[in-house]
């Protein structure tokens, strides 16, 4: 089974807090770096264009963020340009828990954070912006492999 990352994923990646400084730097240098409108009008739409292409890449990017649920593993599938991939077994995982922020929760959403047992020793892995089809699904089964143990 195949889920895509929930849609507000879209919104973290376009409003994080270096994006926002990014624009408020543009916007300042565009009104103190030129006081003639016509050069104001263009670096403004080098902006207008500029932050079109950020958010076209941004949902495309949220297009090919993927989790895939196979039964005995399940992988974490990214990239526009490069891919990258994880693969995860589930008898690797020693614990898995769920948080849910208040907006998460009215929108369906939440954050899996799972323990990784391997030969370097445990690790963290958290998994943001999973629609809850997603982590109902996979909490079960790795619950499962930690009860195998």
């Amino acid at each position: 089974m195949t889920i895509r990352l929930h849609w507000i994923s879209v919104f973290a990646r376009m409003y994080s807090r270096r994006m926002v400084i990014m624009f408020t730097v543009w916007v300042v240098a565009t009104f103190c770096i030129s006081p003639q409108w016509s050069t104001l009008q263009g670096l403004f739409m080098i902006g207008v264009v500029w932050h079109t292409c950020f958010v076209f890449y941004c949902v495309l990017a949220w297009r090919m963020e993927t989790l895939e649920l196979f039964p005995k593993h399940f992988a974490l599938r990214s990239g526009v340009i490069v891919k990258e991939g994880k693969t995860i077994g589930y008898d690797s995982i020693v614990d898995s828990q769920v948080i849910e922020s208040l907006i998460g929760r009215m929108l369906g959403y939440g954050t899996v954070v799972l323990v990784l047992e391997s030969r370097e020793g445990t690790k963290r892995i958290a998994i943001p912006y999973l629609p809850y089809m997603a982590y109902s699904s996979l909490v079960p089964l790795t619950e499962r492999s930690c009860n195998e143990r």
